[in-house]
């Protein structure tokens, strides 16, 4: 998944990945030349602490909303303001070619925190059908045209891995 995120007056595009691992819990983040894994260490309620490189962090969430965070890490107060880079509906739906029926599938492990849409629903681009939260930060499912909700196959609370599909969208 790639975002844009600002720290104070700097902005960097960054690709941010699950990978394979025991616990689910581990990432690459790759900025310019830079890759780096990130490992969550433990989850407490507005604590998270990782290790990037060999190094720890205990990061403290102060304020979220889903296009930005505030934490203070290690210190040192952070804003970081989130904007999904996602451009195209391919990246939200498993099939790039039309057809009368899509799917939206989840692009990294998450946990279903709201589900807006119902089977029968009619849905206009760009509404959001669910929202799912990762490292605790929420990214909004949005339909990618018009369209009827055929199926939803996850409920709210429920953790989904990479590549699950969570709905079934009728267009046309």
């Amino acid at each position: 998944m790639r975002y844009e995120i600002t720290i104070g007056n700097n902005s960097r595009e960054v690709i941010l990945e699950a990978l394979k691992s025991a616990t689910g819990e581990t990432y690459e983040l790759k900025s310019g030349l830079a890759t780096n894994k990130i490992e969550i260490l433990k989850r407490e309620k507005n604590v998270i602490y990782i290790s990037i490189g060999r190094k720890a962090y205990s990061v403290f969430q102060v304020k979220r909303s889903p296009s930005s965070v505030v934490f203070i890490l290690n210190g040192r107060s952070v804003k970081a303001e989130i904007r999904s880079r996602l451009e195209n509906k391919s990246s939200l739906i498993s099939s790039s070619a039309a057809s009368a029926s899509e799917t939206v599938t989840s692009n990294f492990p998450a946990k279903i925190v709201k589900v807006n849409g119902k089977v029968g629903d009619y849905m206009k681009r760009g509404e959001t059908i669910m929202i799912l939260e990762a490292m605790k930060m929420e990214a909004q499912i949005k339909v990618p045209n018009d369209c009827v909700v055929k199926e939803i196959l996850v409920k709210e609370g429920q953790m989904v891995e990479k590549g699950k599909i969570l709905a079934r969208l009728g267009f046309g």
